[in-house]
């Protein structure tokens, strides 16, 4: 009685897995040969072959072309060896249409420990995948343009040089950087700006260069590979054909009249062996057709230094005017989403040279990293952030975070959190004022950053990645590390009004987020309807042109804590 009470509960238990298997994952069993002689309920729904149609025939029924032969020659040798083949596998329904399948393929053996009978559970990925290649192509494409962006250049610069050196053949790289692009940004807003960068695009693609890679480096900076060049004439006719668009392409739009493009050439391997130098000697040549009054092409020719007099110039200039009145803050106001209220405020460094030269961050923060300046200009904007909040609690402002931006040079820093603790001791700041705003690229030593978090975390102060999205970092790294905020980059932003798929990038981004319990602060927020969509998707805290720029501290005091 007990025996059979028993085999009834093992009968039932194993009924039961049957049962949950079936109606969670697609399952098939197939005889030796590969013919399907059992195929569930939702094999049949997914593939939308009836079980007629599927029993007595291989899985080629649903083979897309999509895996090489090899893929399969491999999963067969696995399988047939008596083996579990774990893989995901491309299908294609009935009616043409694609998906994909988690798939695990279990061999049963008789007793001379032959393959009898292939039992397969899939599981649809479809929508995982989907949503990976898109992650995939925002990290490797230029989210404006939609261009390869600089991670996609970088590796296919790495695989030109590879081919040519085999193939001993040359080709040029052109380096396109925008004339007078700034005035559009600076009067027009930088949605204008972002449009005319997706049109010049649109332009170059539509120029049909022959046999070339076009990428967006960064800003208003565009790199063309023109491959097995044989002279010197084939590349400038490449030239005038990318500055032809200039005059030709923006014709009508008054808009763009004034902007036009300089280009420098380098070539491979005549001028550089390698991508660094051949990209630097590039960027060399451009700004010697800058000086030679733009809208031009100049080759790299041995005596061009102009390069490395401005990088020095740059560096001694921030060096010499560190501790003086040239540098200053501005401050950009955050705002909650839903009550509209001031929450938070980011600090912006800015720069005035000797000459009363406004220099762009993106100018002079690269070589301040690339000379070190960075970790004493960083200390210097922690401290003047730091003792300007207290003034403005002290005044009876309302009391929010300060943002600063830190480096990973000054996170490496061995003296960092020493002189970090000694700033807020000596302006009497609370810590949970203050917030650090790391990017992406930090939590890729993740030992190394996840000390570097604790320790802030510790003392009391909030940490943000800053500008998410653009580094392609792990998931596992936000869930490893206890971020506070997540700040979205605003080339996440542009555009949601009316570009699907990145609204779609943008709501996975902040369900992401509030699955983590993390804050998000959305950047470049210019747009009304912008705002409205952020704010109907969760999103915490807004901060950009639509509700302010970047103010002095005059500025934020009169317009911002005055109201």
């Amino acid at each position: 009685m007990i025996e059979q009470q028993e085999y009834d509960r093992i009968l039932k238990y194993m009924k039961d897995i049957e049962f949950a298997l079936d109606v969670s994952s697609i399952v098939a069993i197939a005889d030796r040969t590969g013919k399907i002689t059992y195929a569930n309920d939702k094999f049949c729904e997914i593939s939308q072959y009836p079980r007629s149609e599927l029993i007595g025939k291989d899985h080629n029924i649903v083979n897309s072309n999509y895996h090489p032969k090899e893929f399969f020659k491999e999963m067969w040798k696995t399988i047939g060896s008596g083996k579990v083949w774990k893989g995901e596998i491309k299908n294609k329904t009935k009616n043409g249409n694609y998906y994909w399948v988690d798939t695990t393929i279990v061999p049963f053996l008789d007793e001379n420990g032959k393959v009898y009978q292939y039992v397969s559970i899939r599981n649809d990925i479809t929508k995982q995948k989907e949503m990976s290649e898109r992650i995939e192509y925002a990290a490797y494409h230029d989210s404006i343009t939609g261009l390869p962006n600089k991670r996609y250049l970088d590796e296919q610069l790495e695989k030109e040089i590879e081919k040519h050196y085999t193939e001993k053949s040359h080709f040029a790289l052109m380096f396109l950087d925008l004339d007078n692009f700034k005035l559009v940004n600076d009067t027009l807003g930088h949605h204008e700006g972002d449009l005319f960068l997706k049109e010049l695009a649109n332009q170059l693609i539509s120029a049909n260069i022959r046999d070339s890679f076009i990428a967006r480096r960064s800003g208003d900076e565009f790199i063309i590979i023109v491959r097995n060049v044989k002279e010197q004439k084939e590349i400038v006719q490449v030239a005038k054909k990318v500055l032809s668009i200039f005059n030709t392409g923006f014709a009508k739009n008054k808009t763009y009249k004034n902007i036009t493009g300089s280009i420098g050439v380098s070539v491979f391997p005549c001028n550089a062996n390698n991508s660094q130098k051949l990209m630097q000697k590039a960027d060399i040549a451009m700004y010697h057709a800058k000086s030679k009054g733009k809208n031009c092409l100049t080759f790299y020719e041995k005596d061009m230094d102009l390069q490395t007099k401005k990088f020095f110039s740059i560096s001694e200039n921030m060096r010499q005017d560190l501790y003086t009145d040239k540098f200053s803050l501005h401050y950009q106001p955050q705002f909650d989403a839903l009550t509209k209220e001031l929450v938070g405020i980011e600090a912006l460094l800015r720069w005035e040279d000797k000459d009363g030269n406004n220099i762009p961050p993106s100018v002079f923060i690269p070589i301040a990293e690339e000379s070190d300046l960075i970790v004493d200009l960083g200390i210097w904007v922690l401290r003047k952030a730091t003792f300007q909040n207290v003034e403005w609690q002290h005044k009876g402002y309302p009391k929010v975070p300060i943002s600063v931006n830190v480096s990973v040079k000054q996170i490496n820093n061995q003296d960092f959190i020493v002189k970090l603790k000694e700033i807020l001791y000596e302006s009497g700041l609370e810590p949970k004022y203050l917030n650090l705003e790391i990017t992406e690229t930090f939590m890729y030593e993740k030992e190394n950053a996840m000390n570097f978090i604790n320790e802030i975390k510790n003392l009391g102060i909030s940490i943000a990645i800053d500008d998410f999205g653009t580094g392609y970092s792990s998931l596992q790294y936000l869930i490893d590390m206890p971020m506070d905020v997540l700040k979205i980059d605003r080339a996440f932003v542009k555009e949601i009004e009316s570009n699907p798929t990145k609204m779609g990038l943008l709501k996975g981004i902040l369900s992401i987020a509030q699955t983590l319990n993390i804050k998000t602060v959305a950047e470049g927020v210019e747009l009304e309807k912008q705002y409205d969509l952020l704010k109907e998707n969760g999103c915490n805290i807004i901060q950009g042109y639509y509700f302010s720029k970047p103010k002095s501290k005059d500025e934020i005091e009169s317009l911002i804590f005055s109201k």
